[in-house]
């Protein structure tokens, strides 16, 4: 485990945050940390998952055509 050295008021600030959140210090960090890194990103198994996802959707939209978004917002933006 790494230990991380933060300024006093960073940490102050924290400590008020997770007394708003009900929350120990440790807590509201790895709240924090999770929503900034995605819950997913810390899975072992998440780019196999997205690996797997992707598949999926290349499956499901086998064959169809779609219009490139930029030819959509150029026409969009010439109906004005």
């Amino acid at each position: 485990m790494r230990t991380l050295t933060l300024p006093d008021d960073l940490v102050d600030g924290l400590e008020r945050r997770a007394e708003r959140h009900g929350r120990t210090l440790e807590a509201e960090h790895r709240a924090i940390v999770e929503a900034a890194v995605g819950a997913d990103a810390l899975r072992p198994d998440a780019k196999a998952a997205w690996i797997e996802r992707t598949r999926q959707l290349r499956e499901e939209t086998r064959g169809q055509l779609f219009t490139p978004s930029e030819v959509l917002i150029r026409d969009m933006r010439d109906e004005r």
